[in-house]
This record gives structure tokens, C-alpha cells and sequence, in this order.
């Protein structure tokens, strides 16, 4: 895919907004300020966390006094269809979370009271929002994208809140950029159906996704030597184990590779080439992802089915018969857990009926799901295998994919509780409840838990006197 940035975006720091198209002096008066009262209109979402007590609480005279700015709808432009798209450094790297213990990453730039600025990404909005944060811990800019719902394009805000050093102070117009310390990300998803395959029992399947040039391949070899059977049955080519379907008990390992050797993949994978584990190569090591999805393509029993969903990161690069006996092995120092399941129906809606859970192992359980159905489930760190087993009912698989899509940021929640008795007595107590992120954001830290209660925990005589009997802890 190919991210483009149309044109350029300017704040200016000058008061009013320089958008006259008539020089003043050494002003062009040519920039993209906007009011702040606009952003609020329709960006509420970023004004909310920045300006709200719930959110960062930071000053608004700035930005009212000197406008925001503001860009064209298709600033940023996406040329393929993609799953997530948000704001990196100059390396492509995640930003550190702001409040967390990883220092910022350096931004050369300056604030006129306060210091080098350091970039962070928002601890709500995610990688979305990013913000400049001085020495002394001031937000000096906030930079927020908006991005359109299909993310094929995206709206860039800048939020100025303190003045920045400009390298010429004699100018009034001398600007001021992040380039090659910000950068723009996209992920997307990869998707493989097995129609190039021949019908029949073999050791292993291989497809490559022709959508990336081959670059991206599946290999699929069966639990405990079992066969894969792929079958047309009169349509899609469907994936089952020692026969048509995925019987209880039985189970495939679905690995993904980089650059397979598409003598052995299909539509050329022969019978007898499938049969021979010497064939199983590729050239760009494993693929590792934190998210996939398996498509179920028929169900085969009268009884409700259930799958069980287990993941590895295999060690290194295996070939040939090596690959064989690394399935369902992790390399040291990995154990991916699925931490989340989503089930959609044959529509794309989110599937009701449904019902999963996840064991101490970090081994997901998936039961009452139909034909049509697709199971996409995350992990707790990055996985390139997994172990798709049966538990109850037949099934076959029509499809798998997997996505790098964009970290959960930190939830954090605060709580009061206030009872009144019988008498006039009235007790109050407050506590936080934070859910530490995925990816970046998994560093064993919540931005926002403080020490003791907190600091707005104050009775509220509003509040509606309650019962003994109408108090519940959950």
C-alpha cells in the first residue's frame, strides 16, 4: 500500500488567524488556523480529552487566542484497503504512552519555557493523538488524526498550547517541523482461501495470498501427523482433518510464512508433492501478528459445535520436516495467550448464540457458532502459528487470515460509592480501576492511578439515599 500526505499543515502561532491570503509584513497570512470553537463542533472527541476535567484538563487560551489548525478531509490518503492507520515515529516504531515510564521520543523542538519537547502517543486516544511534552512535564501541542470511517483518508488537527522557539527569531513567519521524527502507519489485513487446492489427503497444504504478490503464505499440517483433507464438494475449497471435517479431538495447525516457494503452493502443489514434508519451504521466515480470524465454512452435527484456539511463536524459521516437529512448540521466552474473541455472522454483524471463554493456558474456547461464521480472536503478544482443535460437532474451514492492527491504549475508571442510613449517616468511598493496554501499551502501568483515593472524591449530597439491601459490590 502507498500512505501520501497531501500538501502541508500550518499552525500559526500569532494571534487571530492568518487565513486573509493577504502578506502582513513578514506574515503570509496563508496558514490553516482555525477557530477553537470548530474544533469543538466537529472534532469533539479530541476537544473532550484535551480541554474536559475528565480528560487532560489543559488550558484553552492559547488555542482560543490563536486558533487551531485545521486540514483538507484527505490529508492523509491510503491507496489500499487497511485495518488500522495511526501516528508512528520518524522509524516506524510505536510512540511511548504518555504518563508511562518509557521516556518520549526527541522531537527537536523546543518550548520558549520549558524546554526540548519529547513526543508521546495519548493514553485514551491511542496513537491517534499524539502529544509534545516539554521538560517540565507542560503539554506544549497536541496533534490528533481523524480518520474517515472506511480510514481510505484522514483530517489532521494541530493544538498549540504554549509558544515554540522558532531558529529565527527576527522572523515572524520562520517555521518550524517534525519531519523524519513523525510518521504515518497503516495495517492490513491478509486473507487465505484454499480454492487453488486439489481435493485429498496429504501431509500439508501451502496457499500464498496472490493480493501481495505471493510475498505472504499459509501452511497448514495436521495435529499428531493426521492428514488435511481439502475437499470442493461443488464450491469453495474447504480445510478438515483425516477427513471432510474438524471431528472432536482433531485438530490443524494454520503457520504463516513469508515468501513460500510457490512450486509448492497452489493451484502447482501436487498430491504427490504435499506428501512430502521436504517440500514445506519458504524464504522470509515466519509472519508474526497479534490478531487472525479463521472463516467456518459448513458444520456437519446435530450438536452445537466448539472449537478450541491455541497460539505459538514458533522458533526461528523451520523447513522441511523440521517445520513438522516445531508445530505447537514456542520459541524460548514466548507464550502468546488469546486474550479476545469476536465472532460475526454470515452478514458481518457481531453473532448472537455465541459464547467462548479462556483458560488459565490462554486457550480460548468458541461454541455455537454456524456456517458462515468468522471467529477472529487477538493475542497477548505477537504469534505466527495456531492450533485450531474441535471439541464438539464436525466443521470445516473455508478461510484464515491475520491482522497487525493498532494497541488497546489504558483503561482507566474511576468509581464512587455514598450510602445514607436510617439515621442521617452518610459514608463515602472512591477507588480506580485501571486495565493495563496491549502492545505499546502492555508495560504493567495504568496513566492515572494515583495513591490513595481520588483527588475529586468528594460527597455529593445529591446523590440518592440508599438501603442496606440496595448496596451491591460486583
Amino acid at each position: 500500500m502507498a500512505i501520501t500526505i497531501n500538501g502541508t499543515l500550518t499552525l500559526d502561532e500569532s494571534l487571530g488567524l492568518q487565513t486573509g491570503g493577504v502578506a502582513v509584513g513578514d506574515e503570509d497570512n496563508d496558514d490553516n488556523d482555525v477557530s477553537l470553537t470548530d474544533l469543538q463542533t466537529n472534532a469533539a472527541d479530541l476537544y473532550t480529552r484535551l480541554f474536559d476535567a475528565g480528560g487532560l484538563a489543559l488550558d484553552a487560551t492559547f488555542a482560543t487566542d490563536n486558533g487551531v489548525a485545521k486540514s483538507a478531509a484527505d490529508f492523509i490518503s491510503v491507496d489500499d484497503a487497511v485495518t488500522s492507520l495511526g501516528f508512528v515515529d520518524g522509524s516506524g516504531g510505536g510512540l511511548p504512552v504518555y504518563g508511562g515510564s518509557d521516556p518520549g521520543v526527541a522531537s527537536g523542538l523546543t518550548a520558549v519555557d520549558g524546554g526540548a519537547i519529547s513526543l508521546f502517543a495519548d493514553s485514551s486516544l491511542g496513537d491517534q493523538l499524539v502529544l509534545g511534552v516539554d521538560e517540565d512535564g507542560d503539554i506544549v501541542f497536541a496533534i490528533y488524526m481523524d480518520p474517515a470511517t472506511d480510514l481510505s483518508t484522514a483530517r489532521v488537527w494541530m493544538v498549540q498550547f504554549e509558544a515554540i522557539s522558532n531558529p529565527d527569531p527576527a522572523d515572524a513567519d520562520d517555521p518550524v517541523d517534525l519531519s523524519g521524527v513523525l510518521g504515518v502507519a497503516a495495517g492490513s489485513s491478509t486473507e487465505f482461501n484454499f480454492n487453488g487446492l486439489h481435493s485429498g489427503n496429504n501431509l500439508f497444504a501451502m496457499v500464498a495470498d496472490e493480493a501481495t504478490g505471493a510475498d505472504d503464505g499459509l501452511i497448514v499440517i495436521g495435529k499428531n501427523g493426521a492428514d488435511i483433507t481439502t475437499s470442493q464438494g461443488g464450491g469453495p475449497t474447504t480445510i478438515g482433518v483425516n477427513s471432510q471435517m474438524f471431528d472432536p479431538g482433531e485438530g490443524a495447525y494454520f503457520t504463516f510464512v513469508a515468501d513460500p516457494n510457490l512450486n509448492f503452493t497452489a493451484p502447482d502443489l501436487s498430491p504427490t508433492e504435499a506428501d512430502a514434508a521436504g517440500n514445506i519451504q519458504y524464504a522470509g521466515g515466519t509472519v508474526e501478528g497479534d490478531s487472525a480470524f479463521i472463516e467456518i465454512s459448513q458444520l456437519q452435527s446435530k450438536k452445537a459445535a466448539s472449537l478450541t484456539i491455541t497460539l505459538y511463536n514458533i522458533d526461528g524459521a523451520p523447513q522441511g520436516s523440521a517445520f513438522v516437529s516445531a508445530a505447537g512448540i514456542n520459541a524460548a521466552n514466548t507464550d502468546p495467550h488469546v486474550t479476545d474473541v469476536r465472532v460475526y455472522d454470515a452478514n458481518g454483524d457481531l453473532a448472537t448464540g455465541v459464547t467462548w471463554s479462556i483458560d488459565s493456558a490462554g486457550v480460548a474456547t468458541v461454541t455455537g457458532f454456524k456456517a458462515g461464521y468468522t471467529i477472529e480472536f487477538d493475542g497477548s503478544e505477537d504469534f505466527d502459528q495456531v492450533l485450531i482443535q474441535g471439541v464438539t460437532g464436525k466443521f470445516d474451514v473455508g478461510g484464515f487470515g491475520f491482522a497487525e492492527g493498532s494497541p488497546t491504549v489504558d483503561q482507566f475508571f474511576e468509581f464512587t460509592a455514598q450510602a445514607t442510613d436510617g439515621d442521617g449517616d452518610t459514608a463515602l468511598a472512591c477507588w480506580e480501576v485501571g486495565i493495563d493496554g496491549t502492545g505499546i501499551y502492555d508495560d504493567d502501568a495504568v496513566t492515572g492511578i494515583q495513591d490513595g483515593q481520588p483527588s475529586d472524591c468528594v460527597l455529593d449530597t445529591t446523590l440518592t439515599t440508599l438501603s442496606a439491601s440496595q448496596l451491591f459490590v460486583v
